[in-house]
This record gives C-alpha cells, structure tokens and sequence, in this order.
C-alpha cells in the first residue's frame, strides 16, 4: 500500500494583521505631519510615541509574515519530494510482490533502486530536520490527516523509512525463496544426471552380457 500524508497547517496567517498596522501606521504618520504643521508639541510626542509602538508591532508582524512565507515555500517542495519517493517505494513494493522467480539480474536491479531510495531517504530526513526549525520559527505546527495530534516533517521521512525496511524484509524473503529453489533445482539435475548415467552403464552391462551368451543358431551346429 503506497504511503498517503496530508500535512494540515494550525494557527492563522498574520498576513491581515500585518495589512490592518500598515494601515494604522500610515493614518498616524499622516497625523504626525498635520500636527507638527501646528506645532502642537504635547500631542506630537504623544502620537510619536504611538507611532514608534505601531511600527514595531507591524516590523514584527512583517516579519512572521516573511518566515511562513519562507516556510510554505519550503513545506511545498518537501511535500513534493515525499511523494515521490513515497510513489517509487510504491512500486518497488509491488515489484518485489509480483516477482515469484526471482533471477540475479532482478534482484541486482531491485537492490540498486532500493539502495537509491534508501539515499533519498536520508536527503529527505535532512531537509525535514531543517524545515522543522523554519517551521517552528514561523509559528506552523502540523497535523497528518484527520488526526488531532500534533506531527513533523521528521516523522514522516521516519514512515518512509520504516517502509524502506519492510521492503527490504520482504526482498530478502524473496531472495532466500528464490536461493533455496535454485538448489533444489540443482539437486534435482545432479541426481537426474546420475540416474542417467546409471541407466546407461546398466545398458552397457546388458550388451555385453548379450555378447557373450552363445546364439541358438551356434547350438544348434553344435
């Protein structure tokens, strides 16, 4: 059965927050401008003060916004990559299944895309460990499927794996199948080949003994 994960994102996009103290900023610099024309100094600073805690709430909002940005970004690719090989381990599957006689070119050919799945595996696990911590940073926590519990990037390169290892489980069957038929086949050509051979020299035997008895025809002159 190929693997399936959907990751859901939590938490809200500050994306409108960021908009809405843009929007303040903006209304209280232009109160600043019209204040300072009237010189009413008491006021000014009262709003330059405002304004100054307005813009670092709206640097800091910008800032989160930048880092899911960054982070989505990243999650999309990560996702994509999953899938693939998670769609190649599917078929390897499949292809071990489906093999009943398994040769020594097959089973080199299965062994080299597994082992190259095993090292896209690992690239995978590096790049979920990483995207955890951007993740993290952005304030994203993820969930897999309809499940209400928490998960990671890290856990599901850890299902490919745990995937990786039952087809590599079942090869080996495969192979040890494949191993012991080939001597049985073995077993089977050897003592057919002896049985022959016995046949033959059971026939050699019986000519010559044939040679050596008398005809009728050479009693009957006597």
């Amino acid at each position: 059965m190929a693997l399936k994960i959907e990751l859901h994102v939590t938490n809200p996009d500050h994306t409108a927050d960021v908009e809405i103290k843009k929007g303040e900023l903006q209304s209280l610099q232009g109160h600043l401008a019209k204040l300072g024309s009237l010189g009413r100094a008491e006021d000014l600073h009262l709003l330059q003060g405002k304004a100054e805690d307005c813009f670092q709430l709206f640097e800091e909002a910008s800032q989160v916004v930048e880092r899911r940005q960054l982070a989505l970004s990243h999650l999309a690719e990560f996702l994509q990559s999953h899938a693939s090989l998670s769609s190649v381990l599917h078929q390897l599957r499949q292809t071990v299944e489906a093999t009943n006689s398994m040769n020594k070119n097959q089973s080199d050919l299965i062994e080299k895309n597994l082992n190259d799945a095993i090292q896209d595996a690992k690239a995978l696990e590096s790049t979920a460990v990483s995207l955890d911590g951007i993740l993290s940073k952005a304030q994203y926590h993820l969930k897999s499927g309809s499940s209400e519990q928490r998960t990671s990037c890290r856990a599901t390169v850890d299902q490919l794996f745990g995937e990786l290892e039952r087809i590599q489980n079942l090869l080996g069957t495969k192979q040890s199948e494949a191993d012991a038929l080939a001597v049985l086949k073995t077993a089977f050509q050897d003592q057919k080949e002896e049985l022959l051979k016995s046949i033959e020299n059971i026939e050699e035997r019986t000519d010559k003994e044939r040679l050596k008895e008398p005809t009728r025809q050479a009693l009957q002159q006597r």
